[in-house]
């Protein structure tokens, strides 16, 4: 389990680094370029990334298990060049499609659009999938934190007022290009030159098209979103759901990295019909969430008055309520995510992910409508809620059926119960606050003081296999 815990922190930093540029400068980008040119990179790149989907075609999730699976380095090699060979073509359509949309679409933001596109060129060569499914973390790490410092640099550097929204998407975009580009210096060393089969990449089509469909409709409540605010309410409000997000998604990334990790170590364990191995570790990650993700959305809601305002400025007192709505994705998505990597995907469910995100998306979408045009981005956040509930019971309502929930929900109540004692004793300080940074601090370490204090006297108390394998990690670790 050592390279297990390896993977994750490395996957962690991973995630996190991914939205670790625009957390950090959120708090300049608000007061410099303001929330309605942030409203406008947000729209322009909702649209983009629906090509991107295209491009992508559900290859990631695909690759990542697929790779995974393979036995010795001429298997590997041979579906790596079956695999990307879908992602060129797929790529070269989007990229046709989305310069036909740019040059018939007739708005003031084409500029911002052209550049968005390089998001597309990116996609085409991004081959992270490969690199996850042989369980190379450290790699993907190390490159993305360089580049990541370089493009903060330029940020600040660059990006000196309102006038200056192009430079910082093309920065941002050009980021992740360079990032991509850099993976393939180091793919010889994993991959040997082989003949390409076409008709045998053609087998991956179907699968992979599979896996695109509930990617698709996850766009739905994941950037369609952003282009309903954008049509339906305005820029500003754009910006500030965009705001709120960025805050929720630093939170989530810490749960979701958990099954960046896991789908090629559960889907090589299934492949080696090791399924009761493959059981106790999805229990042991169901734990995690619930003993991470718990304090992780109670805390939010116990600092937003002090986070953002600190974070965003006064100005942006609108975003207190989006993000304590957004806060209840925490959870949710922390638990839809252990499901959906150590469950649907390696046990090749595709269908039963593909319903709920289907299921998701038709409920926000409906929601949006009805809320957005009175509500804004709040509405939009409660669309987004309704949908990741939707999915968590669909889900688990078909996960039951071979994992036991009942026991998964009755290991997260101690956790809950220590989220809600924390959450009071925060919220109590926080009342006499005056949502200031110091009085953010002093919230952040009492929360966080208070909840593993609680955490080591439950878990030592009432679950002795999970503190048992608490001590076998330290000693492992030693």
């Amino acid at each position: 389990m050592s390279d297990v815990r390896k993977n994750y922190l490395y996957s962690v930093l991973y995630q996190f680094l991914t939205i670790i540029v625009p957390l950090i400068t959120t708090p300049y980008l608000s007061r410099t370029l303001g929330a309605e040119k942030v409203g406008i990179y947000s729209y322009t790149n909702s649209i983009v990334q629906y090509f991107v989907l295209i491009s992508m075609l559900g290859i990631l999730d695909y690759g990542n298990r697929t790779i995974a699976a393979c036995k010795n380095k001429e298997e590997r090699s041979k579906t790596f060049g079956e695999i990307f060979f879908i992602q060129l073509f797929t790529s070269i359509v989007a990229l046709i499609l989305y310069n036909i949309y740019v040059y018939i679409d007739n708005n003031t933001y084409k500029i911002i659009a052209i550049i968005q596109g390089i998001a597309i060129v990116s996609s085409l060569l991004d081959i992270n999938w490969f690199f996850f499914g042989i369980e190379r973390f450290k790699l993907t790490v190390t490159r993305n934190m360089v580049i990541k410092i370089l493009s903060l640099i330029f940020i600040f550097l660059f990006v000196i007022d309102s006038d200056d929204l192009w430079k910082y998407v093309l920065i941002m975009v050009s980021s992740t290009l360079l990032s991509n580009l850099i993976l393939w210096l180091f793919l010889k060393n994993e991959i040997n030159i082989i003949k390409l089969n076409v008709r045998q990449s053609i087998r991956h089509l179907g699968p992979c098209f599979i896996l695109m469909i509930p990617l698709l409709s996850r766009s739905i409540f994941v950037y369609l979103d952003k282009t309903m605010l954008g049509l339906l309410a305005g820029m500003t409000e754009t910006g500030y759901y965009e705001y709120s997000e960025k805050i929720i998604l630093a939170a989530t990334s810490i749960l979701t990295s958990l099954g960046t990790v896991m789908l090629p170590r559960i889907s090589s364990l299934v492949a080696m019909k090791k399924e009761e191995e493959a059981r106790k570790i999805t229990s042991l990650s169901m734990d995690f969430i619930a003993g991470i993700g718990m304090p992780l959305t109670l805390g939010i809601l116990a600092v937003s008055d002090s986070l953002v305002n600190v974070f965003l400025g006064e100005s942006y007192s609108n975003c207190n309520k989006i993000v304590n709505v957004m806060a209840i994705t925490i959870i949710l998505v922390g638990w839809t995510n252990v499901i959906r990597t150590q469950y649907i995907l390696p046990y090749k469910k595709d269908k039963v992910y593909t319903l709920a995100v289907i299921l998701g998306a038709i409920i926000d979408f409906f929601v949006n409508f009805l809320l957005i045009p009175s509500y804004g981005a709040f509405g939009a956040a409660i669309g987004w809620v309704c949908a990741e509930v939707v999915i968590t019971l669909t889900q688990t309502y078909c996960a039951s059926k071979y994992l036991p929930i009942c026991q998964y929900l009755k290991n997260c109540f101690g956790f809950f119960v220590n989220a809600i004692i924390m959450f009071i004793i925060v919220k109590y300080i926080n009342f006499f606050g005056d949502n200031s940074l110091t009085s953010l601090l002093f919230e952040l370490i009492t929360g966080i003081f208070s909840y593993t204090v609680l955490t080591v006297i439950y878990v030592k108390s009432f679950r002795k296999d999970l503190w048992n394998q608490f001590k076998n990690i330290l000693h492992t670790t030693k």
